[in-house]
């Protein structure tokens, strides 16, 4: 809920309680005068006096209460300066009630005296209405003080909600910017190897699937999920620039269900453990790398056998660390990593949108 709507609710909310109070407050008088008859010497109990009236003390309760209750909610902050200190504040607050309360009971009193009467005099209005309002002010007076701490906690949730939410943008944008020239740099490296090897038409491929790849970075930067289905397309051109890069020496199976392919991940989710897999693992004909992809669950798992190059023991990589922190502002889930003497397992919660 943004501050707009909730301006709105605090208005709903109040005109609401304002009518629910005055059918209350009148109710009594209402049906005290239906117990009567037509006949009788009291007009509180002669329903033909009862009736009109109700209907007016009804309309004159509900304006009173809701001119209370909107003056010390909101209206009070646009004649009362809030530079002033909180005690003068306060008196000039119990000052300016104290001229409405007797506006309120002028303007009343006049009022009726024009349209619906005053049976029993204006001056015994006076006293009539100051005695209601001793009643309905402190009513009103306690229905703004709550709804003030109501609202102000709400505002505060919902400033600082938007505040988390910017915060998490700009977190996120900032390790979205890593992934680009991390990419280009070890992309660009695997083709200038290949046309130094003269495989001319293996570098024109190369350069096929890294602008595939590349540009599938571009057009999904600013979007925080992706589906599988797309993440698992791109990831196959990059699989095939390493393989030119590496040959047999690196191998990567992939199985996943179909029903996964319609779940989310994270850009480049999958590229990223590939990524990570090859940069710190040993990779030769003696011992290849193998890395499997696979289904199981609600998660991808990601594995490989594990063979870490020298000064790389217990290293995660920027990659799997930047992959990490995003899928915890995105989903607060964290992924699950274990390691053996072994293996490497990745495995990244799917993402239902």
């Amino acid at each position: 809920m943004n501050i707009k709507n909730l301006r709105n609710y605090e208005n709903t909310f109040l005109i609401v309680v304002s009518l629910l109070f005055s059918i209350l407050y009148t109710l009594p008088f209402f049906l005290g005068g239906l117990q009567g008859n037509a006949g009788s010497s009291n007009p509180f109990r002669n329903p033909d006096f009862v009736i009109p009236r109700s209907f007016w003390y009804l309309a004159q309760t509900f304006a009173s209460f809701l001119i209370f209750s909107y003056f010390n909610y909101r209206w009070k902050h646009y004649i009362i300066p809030a530079k002033l200190t909180k005690t003068i504040r306060w008196l000039l607050l119990f000052v300016f009630n104290i001229i409405l309360i007797v506006l309120m009971l002028f303007f009343t009193v006049q009022f009726a005296e024009y349209t619906v009467g005053n049976p029993f005099g204006a001056d015994k209005a006076y006293y009539f209405y100051f005695w209601k309002y001793v009643f309905v002010f402190p009513v009103a007076l306690l229905l703004a003080y709550i709804l003030h701490l109501i609202t102000k906690t709400r505002i505060v949730e919902v400033e600082n909600a938007k505040l988390k939410e910017e915060n998490l943008s700009s977190q996120l944008k900032s390790l979205k910017d890593q992934i680009n020239p991390h990419f280009l740099f070890n992309s660009l490296n695997t083709l200038s190897s290949t046309i130094r090897l003269n495989k001319k038409d293996n570098a024109l491929r190369f350069v096929d699937d890294l602008s595939s790849v590349y540009r599938y970075i571009l057009d999904r930067y600013e979007e925080n999920m992706v589906r599988l289905e797309d993440e698992l397309k791109v990831l196959e051109s990059y699989i095939y620039m390493q393989k030119q890069r590496f040959e047999e020496k690196l191998d990567i199976h992939i199985d996943i269900p179909g029903h996964f392919k319609s779940e989310f991940v994270p850009p480049m989710a999958l590229h990223v453990l590939v990524e990570n897999a090859i940069k710190h693992n040993e990779i030769s004909a003696a011992s290849p790398l193998r890395i499997e992809i696979k289904g199981e669950g609600k998660y991808l798992s990601v594995s490989n056998n594990l063979q870490l190059k020298v000064m790389e023991h217990d290293k995660l990589g920027l990659g799997l660390s930047n992959l990490s922190k995003r899928y915890n502002l995105l989903t607060g889930n964290e992924i699950i990593i274990k390691q053996s003497k072994e293996s490497f397992v990745v495995k990244l919660p799917v993402i239902k949108k």
